[in-house]
């Protein structure tokens, strides 16, 4: 044979060889990560990790549809914009792992441990992270509709903008964690804890508290409307500017409790009453009650028309329930004054220099 058909022989054989080889590793998932630390894009469907070390591996963008992770180590892992839906991932390490934009529908997450891990934009509808330890972690407008995080440890996490509607967070560790601009519909917070919890601009209708101890959280501006809180304790409460409509303060305990321009129309409030509501769009000029004595509610308007320039016509009060007057303010030509009506208060404004 010539030398050069020798050659090429040789070659042949040694891709051949090679080509062995290389089916041989890919045959065997773990052993093929574990050799090269990484399998980006890869298709690891029903692989099992399960009770391994995989500290660091790069798996960013592969296809894990029900891979088994359980009882494994897998800290600093990255797993950006991986499919890990239906994947078993319970007892195992995640601390400071990325899943930024990581699909995990229906992902088996109880009792993990993902501290300081990156899960911002991921999608976690459906999943279980019940007795999961979240501490730290990012969940910026993260989806985690009818997530499971029973008794779940999510202090100091980062929840703005994320979708937890129906979401169950009873008896969870809520402590010093960010809500702000979250859909909490529905969701259940019942027994959770609540110490420097921020739920600014949340929107919590129909959300469930009851017979909880929530202290010191802060839910300013918050859509609560039809939220139950019966049975609670609430100590140094915020809900300036809520609108907390037919919610439910049955049997509650309030405590240095913020109600500052909150709307409370039907609310059913720890006392036995109900919250008043504010009128909308009262007509005063259409009204005929008499006037309440020591109110300034009969104000002189000047009415000039063709035949009787700037002569003054005296216009009847309106029927207001005034608690009391706080008093008015004019703004040019305008008088303003203002009523308190239970926990709401009712503006008006007539023509006229106030006297």
């Amino acid at each position: 044979m010539p030398p050069k058909t020798n050659k090429t022989l040789q070659v042949l054989l040694l891709l051949l060889a090679c080509g062995a080889t290389a089916v041989t590793v890919a045959s065997d998932g773990y052993g093929s990560v574990v050799a090269a630390g990484a399998c980006r894009m890869c298709n690891l469907r029903y692989e099992n990790f399960s009770f391994r070390k995989l500290s660091r591996v790069d798996l960013s963008g592969a296809y894990l549809f029900g891979t088994d992770f359980s009882w494994s180590r897998l800290n600093d892992a990255n797993f950006k914009s991986a499919v890990l839906t239906y994947a078993h991932m319970e007892w195992s390490d995640f601390d400071r792992a990325n899943f930024t934009n990581a699909s995990m529908e229906a992902t088996n997450m109880s009792h993990a441990t993902l501290r300081d891990a990156d899960l911002h934009m991921a999608t976690l509808d459906r999943a279980d992270l019940s007795f999961s330890v979240l501490t730290g972690a990012n969940l910026f407008t993260a989806s985690l509709i009818d997530a499971q995080l029973i008794g779940a440890e999510a202090d100091n996490v980062n929840m703005r903008g994320a979708d937890l509607l129906r979401a169950n967070l009873s008896k969870a560790d809520l402590r010093n964690s960010y809500f702000g601009d979250a859909n909490m519909v529905f969701a259940n917070l019942s027994g959770a804890r609540f110490n420097n919890a921020n739920f600014v601009k949340a929107n919590m209708e129909g959300v469930s508290i009851v017979y909880s101890n929530v202290k010191q959280a802060n839910f300013r501006l918050a859509q609560m409307n039809q939220a139950d809180f019966h049975g609670s304790v609430l100590t140094v409460v915020n809900f300036a500017g809520c609108s907390l409509r037919n919610a439910n303060f049955t049997g509650a305990v309030l405590t240095d409790v913020i109600f500052d321009d909150a709307d409370l129309c039907g609310a059913k409030m720890a006392d036995g009453s109900i919250g008043l509501c504010a009128f909308d769009d009262l007509d005063i000029r259409n009204s005929n009650a008499p006037t309440t004595p020591g109110n300034p509610i009969e104000e002189t308007v000047l009415e000039p028309d063709a035949g009787d320039q700037g002569h003054p016509s005296t216009l009847p009060a309106p029927p207001i329930p005034v608690r009391r007057p706080l008093g008015s303010v004019i703004h040019g030509d305008n008088t303003r004054h203002t009523w308190v009506l239970g926990i709401c208060s009712v503006t008006f404004v007539s023509q006229g220099k106030a006297s």
